[in-house]
């Protein structure tokens, strides 16, 4: 599904959840680290007082998991419906950066292509 910037600017400020692409790797450590990296969103409901899900190492490998991957999404979505459910391809990002994980930078992640590719 594709939508306009602008349409989902809007739509995200009444938002209560956002399931991101990115991955601690990528710099989604935090809500306050997505919204350093697109300032665009700092002001949507999920940033602001909501709740931020990025995916786990083994999402990107689950892909043959698809209805348990869904049945993740619902019970995020509707965790009454889902009493005890344990996340297992999804987690949610805190609002900052834990300060005492050196490993952590507090600049915006680069892109660099993996040379073995090449």
């Amino acid at each position: 599904m594709e939508i306009t910037l602008e349409r989902f600017l809007s739509s995200g400020k009444k938002a209560d959840i956002l399931f991101t692409y990115r991955t601690p790797e990528t710099g989604a450590t935090s809500k306050e680290a997505l919204a350093r990296i697109n300032p665009l969103l700092r002001d949507i409901g999920p940033l602001t007082r909501g709740r931020v899900y990025s995916p786990l190492p083994v999402y990107a490998q689950g892909m043959d998991r698809l209805d348990e991957i869904i049945e993740e999404m619902a019970a995020i979505l509707n965790p009454e419906r889902f009493p005890g459910y344990r996340l297992k391809f999804f987690k949610e990002l805190p609002d900052k950066d834990p300060t005492d994980n050196p490993k952590l930078s507090t600049s915006t992640p680069r892109y660099r292509p993996d040379k073995s590719l090449r």
